[in-house]
């Protein structure tokens, strides 16, 4: 293994190979500069421990009162200080480390490609890998979403310290050691996800050549990464306790999480053959029984697949690297730990190296030549990338966030509740009092919505404790979606408080006189009131 193959000088072909990928990444994420700030973005873009340069909060407390995630609060004190809070420049810091880590991924599969193959050199996988990698949609949500750039970092660290210890395997030089365990502490402190890292080397150790043996000092090697990945959990797992982020995220017993961790893995191997349902908030459909049969098809399908890459080790020990790499980072995203939610794009951003690796190694074994590689490749990519910069656009306001969200996971009130607050800001309330009792009709116990829906009528209606009895009322007549505010009355229900209902559609009238929105929802209340000269009035109009 030459130094080229993992930190050294680069060759010709692969200086040009970066600079493709770095112009491939501008290109496909490049419209995620013109996005806003949405979701939690303010915990950072708004903190004033960033504005008021608190290092003391940043080195040895919690900035955003959650996490101790120091060198992502020291790049956000970075964004703070360049850029005055412009979202332009944090998107803008997003992009410049997603191209370093596309860079990075590139060189990664040149190293672990190297181990088994003599002329890797020559070989278009690892430009392939990369490619595939960066241009895929699922990776939209990490590039255009300010708030992973925990994500972002623990994923550039993690491959740093991948790559170094490669290469001190390749030498046995101490320092280089010392680098890698250098950048796995900098990964644990912007993500906590990378614990997994000893697991991940294990593996480098195990899959080899033939004949090819391991040392002891390899495999004790191993021991500074394991005190480093216990003292990083016993941390984290501390401070969480302590904010009751994993209180909060915990359900039922560990058989039933083992059960849906089972099934998580095939759900992202279906995302990223087939990204046609991407959303920021998926709904967790998952069987939580061992006996039912998604969790039997999943457990059966993970173990074909797991036989096959450890049978097939020594004759494709990359798909064996691969797969591996891909069921290791998985792990603790895999809901064995608590996550909320329990499935998202962002917790395929490391794992998804494995599979972008393992799919650039089938491509090559199965069309036996570069110049086919690179046009399959690039076919792929291609429609890819299109798909990816449309994804960037949903990501460009809270509005179009929640609004494609919304679509997409009809039934999580939640995400009806963010795009009620998002629309609530705007002129537009009908369609934020329909997102609230669209939310209040999944979730009769979300005080938010309630409270936010209750919000809207006018203040003589009392306090908005005694408007909640409106709101619900109003949910009532609200039918099943996709059908919205403007069909509201079609449901077989007695509409309680009509008075009310009457003098709130005015109210919201007055606020948006142009609003044909509500003028139909309007036209909907009084044919069902029985006023059918005032519903063709309107109409009219």
């Amino acid at each position: 293994m030459t130094d080229a193959s993992l930190m050294g000088r680069l060759t010709a072909s692969q200086r040009l190979q970066a600079a493709l990928l770095g112009l491939v990444c501008v290109i496909v994420f490049g419209n995620a500069l013109a996005g806003g700030f949405v979701w939690d973005d303010n915990l950072f873009s708004a903190n004033q421990v960033y504005w008021k340069f608190d290092l003391r909060t940043i080195l040895f407390g919690l900035a955003n009162g959650l996490e101790y995630q120091p060198v992502r609060d020291l790049t956000f004190l970075f964004d703070i200080l360049v850029w005055r809070g412009s979202p332009w420049g944090f998107h803008l810091t997003n992009l410049l480390l997603f191209i370093v880590v596309t860079l990075l991924v590139q060189r990664l599969a040149t190293a672990l490609y190297s181990r088994f193959i003599n002329d890797s050199r020559a070989s278009l996988v690892p430009f392939a890998t990369a490619l595939l990698f960066a241009s895929h949609p699922l990776r939209s949500e990490v590039v255009a979403w300010i708030t992973q750039r925990n994500t972002l970092l623990a994923t550039l660290f993690f491959l740093l310290a991948t790559l170094l210890f490669l290469r001190w395997q390749d030498g046995q030089k101490g320092q280089l050691l010392a680098l890698s365990c250098g950048c796995f502490i900098l990964a644990f402190l912007s993500k906590a996800t990378v614990v997994v890292l000893p697991l991940l080397l294990a593996l480098l150790l195990l899959v080899r050549k033939d004949g090819e043996s391991r040392t002891r000092a390899e495999w004790l090697a191993l021991l500074p990464f394991g005190a480093i990945a216990a003292a990083g959990a016993a941390l984290h797992l501390a401070i969480a306790g302590r904010t009751t982020v994993i209180a909060a995220a915990y359900f039922g017993s560990i058989q039933e999480r083992l059960a849906v961790a089972l099934q998580i893995p095939l759900f992202y191997l279906k995302q990223t053959l087939l990204p046609t349902a991407i959303s920021a908030f998926y709904v967790d459909a998952f069987s939580r029984s061992f006996a039912s049969p998604g969790s039997l098809a999943a457990t059966l399908a993970l173990v074909i697949i797991l036989t096959a890459c450890w049978g097939l080790r020594q004759r494709l020990p990359e798909l064996a690297l691969g797969f591996g790499w891909f069921i290791i980072t998985l792990l603790p995203v895999a809901n064995l730990f608590a996550t909320s939610p329990v499935i998202a794009d962002r917790y395929l951003f490391l794992p998804a190296v494995g599979l972008a690796f393992v799919t650039a190694v089938l491509m090559e074994r199965l069309l036996q030549g570069n110049g086919k590689l690179l046009c399959v490749a690039a076919l792929v990519a291609i429609p890819l990338g299109v798909m990816t910069v449309g994804q960037n656009r949903i990501w460009h306001d809270d509005i179009s966030l929640w609004r494609a969200t919304a679509s997409r996971s009809p039934l999580v009130a939640g995400v009806w509740f963010n795009l009620g607050r998002s629309l609530h800001k705007t002129p537009q309330l009908s369609m934020a009092l329909e997102a609230y009792l669209r939310a209040v009709k999944l979730d009769p116990a979300d005080m938010r919505a309630l409270d936010n829906a209750a919000s809207l009528f006018p203040s003589t209606r009392g306090p908005i404790r005694e408007r909640h009895e409106l709101v619900r009322s109003l949910a009532e007549q609200l039918p099943d979606y996709p059908a919205g505010l403007p069909q509201i009355g079609n449901v077989q229900r007695e509409w309680r408080y009509p008075d009310a209902a009457e003098e709130l559609f005015f109210y919201l009238l007055a606020a948006d006189p142009q609003s044909m929105h509500l003028r139909l929802a309007m036209a909907n209340f009084y044919r069902k009131m029985g006023a059918a000269d005032r519903a063709a009035a309107i109409l009219r109009q």
